[in-house]
């Protein structure tokens, strides 16, 4: 099978720069306005941008307690090498004297400086996600033909939560990179032949990915199989033969040492190992309900018809109901025609099983890698509906797939505005224009969500926010010392936002106790609400779907007391 190199790569340059036009914008949300230490980091949830890579990368040599032992290494060690031009450039400037652990870092301007960095880490985010759509092209195109490769690049290309994760510095669309690399190069091996080459990167990427997240494990564990069963096929059976077991060898040693490099195993064991202890306690410690988990569903019968029923709704919010129909229908087609691509099929079925019985919430990050294999099921069903002889079913068929990446592309667009124009850009100019030095504010939960504040403006927790796995108290007690608390200290401004902890429809944080909130809202009890700031959708009739938390342009209010 002779491809057309010159039209791949033209094919592969027109929807490389489209879903770069489509996932740049916006890509600079999220960055910190570091005017001291309490505000250094991204916006995002799990958003470890600017410091977070740096940090764990000198933790390698000189070792720190509190360690972020989430994720393996991968993807610091790639944002720490885009990094590393503007790092040597602000030493050679003379803006970076020292390496430092402590504000501002040996940073003679830490706030341009951590801009401009979490830009760069967000920037390589976008490229990756553009990568994820090439290597849904080269997989559809090497399995089917071109209109495949085209079709199913555009349904992953628009999955609604790829417009936040392709701009943050979230390990998701790293590992779905590295992961749609290892099922292209798998593609390649069953559709074209094993080659040593072939066998290697497939085993690199593979590792890499995991390397950057475990969740990808979901469709790993079937891929030996699928790989194994091809050189069944090729070498008829003789698995006895040097030849059978040679590709399988050289990609699993391939992968072993990328995982090895990828993860940090090779390079800081303790490390690696501390991680893997750290994600089987926490595992332990939800199963047991030791933590407060707003959002899980425990395992039984009941429980498990209405975790399907919410994870159906989640599905439909990322990719339409008419887009989870194709991709679940393709599935069904390749499954009964016997498709050569049924294999995608079954790690696309095998991945869901994955998330279901070990992700009990519904979260969108941990759905993404199923819309992505469920794009190109849903492509090769509307390729087979194009070859039907009655044109109701041909133009029926591809009519809806333009339709849901038509629908898909507005809800996009919709989020992409409300990123550029996020609520909090507007909340800190106006609080620019009434904060003097001294000033205090105050907040409940996490501080680095806040809009940005001046160096001179004093911040303020109500209540100490102890994170999302602790059960906040909203007893009358508590509401007393709030309220106390403010008569006392008389705060210039209370900010009301919700964040991470806020349960779907609460617009404040769950650290702020529901009596507190109606108390601030009633000016019998002498508060004021000064200001109000959400931009409005784009599109009111097509509003984008709510994402895993209130990360982008959440509704802040701004409280002041009577004085």
């Amino acid at each position: 099978m002779k491809l057309p190199s010159l039209k791949i790569r033209l094919d592969c340059l027109l929807l490389g720069l489209f879903a770069f036009l489509v996932f740049a914008p916006g890509f600079w949300w999220g960055a910190p306005h570091a005017t001291n230490a309490e505000r250094k980091q991204s916006w995002g949830v799990d958003d470890e941008t600017p410091l977070g890579p740096l940090a764990e990368l000198h933790n390698i040599i000189d070792p720190k307690p509190d360690r972020n032992l989430g994720y393996p290494l991968m993807y610091s060690f790639v944002v720490v090498a885009a990094y590393a031009p503007y790092l040597g450039y602000l030493k050679i400037t003379g803006q970076w004297s020292r390496i430092s652990g402590e504000y501002p870092f040996g940073l003679s301007d830490p706030v341009t400086a951590l801009k401009v960095m979490t830009w760069i880490a967000h920037f390589v985010t976008v490229l990756m996600a553009v990568g994820i759509v090439l290597a849904m092209f080269g997989t559809g195109l090497v399995l089917k033909n071109r209109r495949t490769g085209v079709l199913a690049a555009l349904f992953a290309m628009t999955s609604f939560p790829m417009f936040y994760y392709a701009r943050t510095g979230n390990v998701d669309v790293p590992m779905l990179f590295f992961a749609a690399l290892t099922l292209m190069m798998l593609a390649r091996c069953v559709a074209l032949g094993f080659t040593v080459h072939r066998s290697i990167w497939m085993g690199a990427f593979g590792g890499f990915a995991l390397g950057t997240k475990e969740q990808v494990l979901g469709m790993f564990l079937v891929i030996p199989i699928v790989f194994l069963m091809a050189c069944w096929r090729e070498y008829e059976g003789r698995w006895k033969s040097l030849g059978f077991w040679k590709f399988p060898m050289v990609a699993g040693l391939s992968s072993f040492i990328a995982l090895g490099l990828g993860s940090g195993m090779f390079v800081d064991p303790s490390r690696y190992f501390a991680h893997v202890e750290f994600l089987r306690d926490r595992m332990d410690v939800i199963a047991k309900g030791e933590v407060y988990l707003p959002f899980v569903f425990p395992f039984g019968w009941a429980e498990n018809a209405d975790y399907l029923y919410h994870l159906v709704g989640l599905l439909q919010s990322m990719i339409t109901l008419p887009g989870l129909l194709l991709g679940v229908g393709g599935v069904a087609f390749l499954f009964l025609r016997r498709s050569s691509a049924v294999w995608f099929a079954i790690i696309a079925a095998a991945y869901f099983l994955f998330a279901f019985y070990s992700f009990r919430s519904p979260q969108m990050r941990y759905f993404i890698p199923l819309t992505f294999l469920l794009a190109l099921p849903a492509a090769s069903l509307v390729e087979a509906a194009w070859a039907h002889r009655n044109p109701a079913v041909r133009w029926g068929f591809m009519l809806v797939a333009v339709a849901v990446i038509a629908v898909n592309l507005l809800r996009g667009a919709g989020l992409t505005y409300e990123m550029i124009e996020d609520s909090r850009y507007q909340a800190a100019s106006w609080l620019t224009e009434r904060l003097v030095p001294g000033d205090t504010v105050e907040y409940f939960g996490p501080r680095d969500k806040l809009p940005a504040l001046e160096a001179e403006v004093l911040m303020r927790e109500s209540i100490e926010w102890k994170g999302i796995y602790s059960q906040p108290s909203n007893d009358d007690a508590t509401i007393k010392e709030i309220v106390e608390g403010w008569e006392e200290r008389r705060p210039r401004f209370i900010i009301i936002m919700p964040d991470v902890s806020s349960p779907p429809g609460i617009e404040h944080s769950n650290s702020c106790p529901r009596g507190a909130f109606e108390i601030l809202q009633d000016p019998s009890q002498g508060f004021t609400l000064e200001a109000e700031f959400r931009t409005p959708p784009l599109l009111p009739w097509l509003p984008p779907p709510a994402l895993d938390y209130p990360t982008v342009n959440p509704p802040i209010r701004v409280f002041s007391m009577v004085r």
